[in-house]
């Protein structure tokens, strides 16, 4: 196996502030790499992040004491809880009524009488406005977010209206599956307005792609 050097000919930067909450909690930067993002995947992780972060989320702590006299149902009403599960908190003494996410999850056992288990939650974020979604005019691509509710369900996390995929779609896919770098196993519909800004190819055939495939190596 031999392998070759390939020089950067260009490098672009994305970047996402919300200056309300620099102003407010100072200036803080995702950690998080995306080794593999493109330009637009590079802004929808930005859009994201903010839309989950840019506000500090409130964080409840509920401890439940479970004992001899606790009814079983709500026993196995606490055990069944996992990190990740939505749940919603009700306390009428703060007014508290949200939904949270469990974040963290302990159990201590006091001499095999006491089981007492403390749920730390963090409330969900709230939905950002336009959500993505396919085919609609100001909510698709460069317009829509990424929207938080379906973060627990991978159906919902964008929503989908009535769209004709391209009959030829499952051999459209095979030819860029066999692309070895991901960021090239791209395809736009005719006249797309992304690809037409961008000056890039757009409504190939699967012979037009087998043909790119071909010159540039890739069989």
């Amino acid at each position: 196996m031999r392998a070759f050097n390939v020089p950067v000919l260009r490098t672009t930067v994305v970047e996402a502030v919300d200056s309300t909450s620099v102003q407010q909690y100072g200036e803080r930067s995702n950690p998080n790499d995306a080794p593999w993002a493109n330009v637009h995947d590079a802004r929808a992780i930005a859009d994201a992040v903010l839309a989950q972060r840019a506000q500090r989320l409130p964080t409840v702590r509920i401890r439940i004491v479970c004992g001899d006299t606790t009814p079983s149902s709500r026993i196995a009403a606490a055990l069944a809880r996992d990190l990740s599960d939505r749940i919603t908190i009700i306390e009428p003494q703060t007014g508290l009524s949200a939904e949270f996410f469990v974040e963290r999850i302990e159990h201590t056992i006091d001499r095999g009488k006491i089981h007492e288990i403390v749920l730390g939650c963090e409330k969900v974020p709230a939905q950002p406005s336009p959500v993505f979604t396919f085919d609609a005019a100001g909510r698709g691509f460069n317009d829509g977010k990424f929207g938080v509710r379906g973060l627990d369900d991978t159906s919902l996390v964008f929503f989908t209206s009535d769209i004709e995929w391209p009959a030829d779609g499952p051999e459209l896919m095979e030819v860029l599956a066999r692309r070895p770098i991901p960021g090239s196993r791209n395809w736009y519909l005719q006249d797309h307005s992304v690809a037409v800004r961008a000056g890039i190819p757009h409504g190939q055939t699967p012979a037009d792609l087998w043909d790119e495939n071909a010159e540039h190596g890739v069989s």
